[in-house]
C-alpha cells in the first residue's frame, strides 16, 4: 500500500470522522480493513442459507484433507491462529464466524481473549452451537463490538437443537455481562425461544451467497462494467479488497462470500498481512471486477456496487468540502445506516436542509423510519424473566 494519500480520504477524514483526524491517522483510516475468523470447517449447524457442502469439498481439495465431513470437522489450532493473528494490524476489526459456527471449534473462547488482547477491536457471530458456560466465562469482560446471536427458527433453517442445554447457555449468556448483545433470525422464531425472550425479531432474508447457495438466486441480473466492494467501501469510500476471511489452514479468502473458495490472496501462515494485497493472485481479481464482464463471484453479489456509484460518493466529500451541513448530513447517514450517502438521497436531503424545508432532526426521523434502517439495525435481546434464569 503506498503512503501517498489523496486529498479526497484526508477530506474524509475530516468531514465524517473529525474526532480522530490528525496526519497521523490518515494512513490508518484509509487501509481500514477486517478479517473474519473461520475456526473449523464441517459446521453441524449445516443451516439451509448456508453452503457447506460446498465449503467442504472445495476447503478438502484446498488443503489435501480428506473425509471432512459434520462429523468429522477440521480445526484450527491455537498455534497457528496466535501466528495469523499476530500479523494482522492492530487497528484491523477481527469476527469471529466467518462460513462456520466459531464455537465448535473448543479452543473459539481462548482465540477470542488473545485477539482483545492484542488490541483489535473484536466482534462475534454464532448461534452459540457448540458454546458452554466456561466460554462465556471467559469472553465476558471484552467489550465487544457486537455480539450478534443468530437465533433457531420454527421452519428449522438453521438447524439448531433447541433443547435444555441450548436454552441454559442462551440464558446464560444473556444474564453476562457481555455488552451489546443483537439477534438475527432467517425464519419466524422458534417457539422455544419466544417463551424466553422479551423481545420479537424480525425475520432476514436470505441471499444466494454470491451464487453460491443454489436454492437460492440474486435477484439481479449480473453485474456488469467495472465493481467495487460495497462491504468495504460503504464506511471508508476505500476500494479495497480487505473484508476477508481467515481458514483454519491459514489460507486468507477473498470474502465472506467465497464459500466455494475460488478467490484465495495468500496464506498468513507462510506470508505477512500486506502480501495479500501485493501478488499475481490479488492483481488478477482486482483486474476482474474492473473488466467490463468477467468470471468472478462479485458479479453475482449483493454488496457489489458499480465503480462509478463509489465514484459519486467521493466527489460529494471533495465538492462539499468545509460544508457543515453536507457533514452533518454525512455523519447522519454513518450513524444511522452504516454508510456514506448515495448521490440521490444526498441531493434530496441537502436540498431541503439547504432551503429551510428539513432540519437535521427531521431527516434522522424519517430516516428512523425507513425499512433501510430497520434492516440494519439488529434488536438487542432480554430475557423474559431473568430474575428466575
Amino acid at each position: 500500500m503506498s503512503l501517498i494519500i489523496s486529498w479526497d480520504v484526508v477530506i474524509l477524514n475530516f468531514l465524517v470522522f473529525p474526532t480522530i483526524f490528525n496526519t497521523t491517522n490518515c494512513i490508518r483510516f484509509h487501509k481500514m480493513g477486517h478479517m473474519e475468523i473461520n475456526t473449523m470447517i464441517g459446521c453441524r449447524v449445516d443451516c439451509d442459507f448456508c453452503p457447506q457442502t460446498l465449503l467442504m469439498d472445495k476447503y478438502s481439495s484446498l488443503a489435501n484433507i480428506e473425509n471432512i465431513s459434520y462429523g468429522n470437522p477440521s480445526f484450527m489450532s491455537f498455534a497457528d491462529f496466535k501466528t495469523c493473528l499476530d500479523k494482522i494490524p492492530k487497528e484491523m476489526e477481527v469476527s469471529f464466524g466467518g462460513y462456520s459456527e466459531a464455537f465448535l471449534n473448543p479452543e473459539c473462547a481462548k482465540m477470542i481473549v488473545y485477539t482483545h488482547n492484542s488490541g483489535h477491536p473484536v466482534e462475534v457471530y454464532s448461534t452459540l452451537v457448540g458454546m458452554t458456560f466456561e466460554d462465556i466465562k471467559q469472553i465476558e469482560h471484552i467489550p465487544f463490538n457486537i455480539f450478534l446471536i443468530h437465533l433457531p427458527d420454527e421452519p428449522m433453517y438453521a438447524k439448531i437443537a433447541v433443547n435444555k442445554n441450548y436454552i441454559a447457555v442462551l440464558k446464560e449468556l444473556l444474564s453476562s455481562n457481555i455488552k451489546n448483545i443483537q439477534a438475527m433470525t432467517m425464519g419466524p422464531l422458534h417457539s422455544k425461544i419466544k417463551e424466553v425472550l422479551d423481545t420479537d425479531v424480525e425475520v432476514d432474508k436470505m441471499i444466494s451467497r454470491a451464487g453460491n447457495l443454489e436454492n437460492v438466486k440474486p435477484e439481479f441480473k449480473k453485474k456488469l462494467g467495472p465493481l467495487s466492494c460495497n462491504m468495504v467501501s460503504k464506511k471508508s469510500l476505500e476500494d479495497e479488497l480487505n473484508h476477508n476471511v481467515l481458514l483454519p489452514n491459514g489460507d486468507v479468502a477473498l470474502c465472506c462470500m467465497d464459500y466455494g473458495l475460488q478467490n484465495i490472496l495468500g496464506n498468513l501462515l507462510k506470508s505477512d498481512y500486506e502480501s495479500l494485497f501485493h501478488n499475481e493472485q490479488y492483481e488478477k481479481i482486482r483486474k476482474k471486477m474492473k473488466a467490463q464482464d468477467s468470471d468472478l463471484i462479485c458479479r453475482n453479489c449483493d454488496e457489489a456496487i458499480s465503480e462509478n456509484e463509489l465514484d459519486e460518493r467521493r466527489k460529494i466529500v471533495k465538492d462539499y468540502s468545509g460544508d457543515k451541513l453536507a457533514s452533518s448530513l454525512i455523519q447522519l447517514y454513518q450513524n444511522l445506516l452504516g454508510r456514506f450517502p448515495d448521490k440521490k438521497g444526498f441531493d434530496y436531503f441537502y436540498d431541503k436542509l439547504t432551503n429551510n424545508e428539513l432540519t437535521i432532526q427531521d431527516i434522522e426521523d424519517s430516516i428512523k423510519k425507513s425499512f433501510e434502517h430497520g434492516s440494519t439495525r439488529r434488536p438487542k435481546i432480554y430475557l423474559k424473566n431473568p430474575e428466575i434464569s
